[in-house]
């Protein structure tokens, strides 16, 4: 089966969770695309690109430094997608704990649903 790109978005420092989701990803033949992740400060959260005020009305609270940095390297990949023409991928965080098998069997349910239904969007 042709998978769609798989990333992960890992910090370039944690050497050994890059491992450890390559490992698990390569018995269903997956060699992930690597991103640096972004790492959220403190300082993040008073800058430009946050909006607090909205953040707590909807949600209750503020978000953490490193849930900042965790949204920002999402739309990092993203980003990547739409530079690179890839329409579809799977996204990865570097402390996922995947069933490769399960992994497949998800991918072909996938495919057969966009063979069938044409080309969705969502998130699983």
């Amino acid at each position: 089966m042709n998978f769609p790109p798989v990333f992960v978005i890992n910090l370039p420092e944690s050497v050994d969770r890059r491992a450890r989701i390559t490992a698990l990803l390569s018995p269903a033949g997956v060699v992930p695309i690597i991103l640096p992740a972004k790492r959220g400060v403190a300082a993040d959260l008073e800058g430009k690109g946050y909006a607090g005020w909205k953040r707590r009305l909807f949600y209750g609270r503020d978000l953490l430094a490193g849930e900042y940095g965790c949204a920002r390297s999402q739309l990092a990949v993203y980003q990547y997608m739409v530079d690179n023409s890839i329409p579809q991928a799977v996204v990865l965080e570097d402390d996922a704990l995947v069933d490769a098998a399960k992994l497949v069997n998800v991918l072909e349910a996938l495919k057969n649903c966009t063979e069938k239904a044409g080309p969705f969007y969502g998130f699983i």
